[in-house]
């Protein structure tokens, strides 16, 4: 077992309450505003419509993603921290989404003109799930390790697989009018595995652990 982890950090702490608070923060406000916003459809609409330009609280939803942005990205110093040595994969991939939600927030979507003006949110946005979707089974190398919590290097694997099941799902012509749907799915699967593997980190480094 790591120095790291076997010893109350206070560091790793914080990481992880960010690691939690993040995915929180996040999902309760394109929720919220999604509600506030008549013309919005959470089934039909992706998230980057809330941030887009002229959305009606576009300036409240590009904080908070660059907020969480910022929280994912401590949150994956904490965990390369926290996590028995070993492959770094699973925390540089959180610091990609942590930086590709940090594009995605400074070139939103302009839905008037759908053409070259979106191409720069269009990559942050397309690399950005497609690493979301890895991190987890790039964490699992490091669950392995370590019998606290080796338990949760299956759910890592089936959490990607799932993800990927309903990615490529959202690529299928029948789910066109459900496009905010399945990126919520996929989205859901990948900041619950989130909060509970930084649940598990807070646990683990804390003084009584």
């Amino acid at each position: 077992m790591s120095e790291m982890v076997s010893q109350p950090n206070r560091i790793v702490r914080y990481s992880a309450i960010a690691g939690i608070v993040g995915p929180v923060l996040y999902t309760i406000t394109w929720l919220v505003l999604g509600f506030l916003e008549p013309s919005y459809s959470h089934t039909g609409d992706p998230i980057s419509n809330l941030s887009a330009v002229g959305a009606s609280f576009a300036l409240v939803m590009t904080i908070i993603i660059l907020v969480f942005a910022i929280l994912i990205i401590v949150f994956a110093f904490g965990l390369q921290q926290g996590l028995p040595p070993g492959f770094w994969g699973g925390p540089a991939a959180l610091v990609i989404i942590g930086v590709g939600y940090v594009g995605i927030a400074l070139a939103p979507l302009n839905l008037a003109d759908l053409g070259d003006p979106n191409i720069p949110h269009t990559i942050s946005a397309t690399v950005t799930v497609f690493v979301m979707v890895l991190a987890p089974v790039l964490t699992f190398p490091r669950l392995r390790r370590d019998p606290g919590w080796r338990n949760l290097s299956g759910y890592s694997i089936a959490t990607s697989v799932v993800a990927i099941v309903f990615m490529i799902m959202a690529s299928l012509p029948a789910f066109t009018d459900w496009e905010g749907l399945m990126q919520r799915l996929v989205l859901a699967v990948f900041l619950v595995w989130m909060i509970v593997i930084a649940s598990r980190l807070y646990a683990r480094s804390s003084p009584s652990s």
